[in-house]
């Protein structure tokens, strides 16, 4: 049996959620973003222990975060 992703479900994942290096462009640098985040109990929803480029967060929870702290 095959794990399907249909196009919308995908899509969904990506409006709601970003990567750790997308959230972090412009601002500081992944590694830091991920401790602060840390630091204000923000956890990824999906995070791969080898490629820490495919940990994924809930842009509204980065969002809230970045409000208060830019």
């Amino acid at each position: 049996m095959r794990d399907v992703v249909t196009k919308e479900s995908f899509d969904s994942f990506f409006r709601e959620h970003a990567s750790l290096a997308e959230l972090a462009d412009g601002w500081m640098f992944p590694w830091q973003l991920r401790r602060a985040l840390k630091k204000a109990n923000i956890y990824p929803v999906w995070a791969s222990r080898h490629r820490r480029a495919l940990t994924f967060y809930r842009r509204a929870e980065v969002k809230a975060y970045r409000l208060e702290n830019p």
